[in-house]
């Protein structure tokens, strides 16, 4: 029926694939490269998922996890759902000195990190964390139990550095990603103490599941996607 109807118009029916191996169908312009069908084809939409969860990364072959340009895809995203749903988002940059592969400290944050957070390679001594929908209180929680569960499992030092986005500045990705870098850098001078930076007057207390989340991006958004 849809693909019938589809047919009136100049869009191009392809089957996404879902969680569950339940598979959508999607209506989008014909005129659209094929590379990016093939990723739409994927499932690796270059937009946050309907349950507030960042888009499907890239995993990585060594290491099994999100790369650097997929960190800055789903932070991108991230930050334009901050400005539309007032919601903040943190990210933190972590680091293991002596560690050229990090496949424990990989094991020891998986544990931390939320089901709707992205665990990714900054680059290859350096781990980032973006969680959205998480202010600065509960960044910080975050950031101790990830410190802790690091240095349980290893004896290097473990440097965080965390920088929380809010409505009411909304940085370039970029900018974003190079003020937690500077965050992080501190961290490293301080001997392993959780640096931050994040707006004071700006920070309350909202966090909200994934379905939460959703629900109050569809409210504001009226229904649209």
């Amino acid at each position: 029926m849809v693909e019938k109807e589809a047919g009136r118009f100049p869009v191009e029916i392809i089957k996404v694939a879902g969680n569950g191996g339940v598979e959508a169908v999607l209506s989008i312009d014909s005129s659209i490269a094929e590379a990016k069908k093939n990723k739409l084809r994927l499932g690796l939409s270059d937009h946050e998922t309907p349950f507030g969860k960042p888009a499907p990364a890239r995993l990585t072959t060594s290491t099994g996890l999100a790369d650097r340009e997929d960190l800055k895809a789903s932070l991108n995203s991230e930050l334009g759902r901050v400005k539309t749903s007032r919601l903040p988002c943190s990210l933190l940059l972590v680091k293991v000195d002596g560690m050229e592969e990090p496949p424990k400290a990989i094991s020891a944050i998986k544990k931390e990190v939320p089901r709707n957070g992205l665990l990714a390679h900054y680059d290859h001594t350096v781990l980032s964390i973006l969680l959205p929908g998480v202010n600065k209180k509960r960044a910080l929680r975050r950031a101790r139990a990830i410190q802790d569960a690091l240095n349980s499992t290893m004896p290097h030092r473990v440097s965080i550095g965390l920088t929380v986005c809010t409505a009411r500045e909304i940085p370039q990705t970029d900018v974003f990603i190079k003020m937690t870098a500077e965050e992080l850098h501190k961290s490293e001078k301080a001997g392993g103490k959780i640096c931050h930076r994040a707006e004071e007057a700006e920070d309350d207390v909202c966090q909200v599941t994934a379905e939460e989340r959703a629900q109050l991006f569809s409210f504001l958004t009226g229904g649209k996607k």
